[in-house]
């Protein structure tokens, strides 16, 4: 347990003198409309769960229907768990702040393939603040992120999991 406790900590030195900076694309978001849950394809160390479990509890459950200002996220029979209004989808580097964290990934894929894999990230913000989601889309896939920010300046990326998602 301390050792875990050890190699998280460096992993956040680590990227913390990575020097993040913050950089935009321009890549227009595009994907408007409901999706619902797949596959969990992604989750973190820290997890006490597992990818299967939270595949078998969020897949065909869960769904998120994006609009152009807004984003209603749905949990379970179709009950409405959150609604953002006056929201941004912000196109960003797709490997920005997070590739040293997360590449000594152990829970589902490689990271570093993962990103590969994809052409874009949109991280989603409302009045200035990330919500805690963010997109993933390749030419084939798209994927929701949940996540979160940290460190004292907010600048750390971290993803606690990473879900497939098809139009609805």
């Amino acid at each position: 347990m301390k050792s875990k406790l050890i190699i998280i900590i460096m992993l956040f030195v680590l990227v913390t003198l990575t020097g993040c900076t913050n950089t935009t694309t321009q890549h227009s978001f595009d994907l408007s409309g409901e999706y619902i849950y797949e596959d969990c394809v992604y989750l973190a160390s820290l997890s006490s769960s597992t990818i299967d479990y939270q595949t078998q509890l969020h897949k065909n459950m869960y769904f998120i229907d994006f609009r152009d200002t807004s984003l209603l996220y749905y949990s379970g029979e179709n009950e409405l768990e959150a609604t953002y209004e006056n929201i941004n989808y912000v196109s960003v580097e797709k490997d920005l702040n997070i590739t040293d964290i997360l590449g000594l990934n152990v829970n589902g894929l490689d990271f570093n393939d993962f990103l590969d894999s994809t052409e874009y990230r949109y991280d989603i913000y409302q009045n200035n603040l990330m919500i805690g989601f963010t997109v993933f889309q390749s030419e084939s896939h798209i994927y929701i992120a949940n996540t979160g920010m940290i460190g004292s300046n907010k600048d750390i990326f971290f993803i606690w999991s990473i879900f497939e998602v098809e139009e609805k």
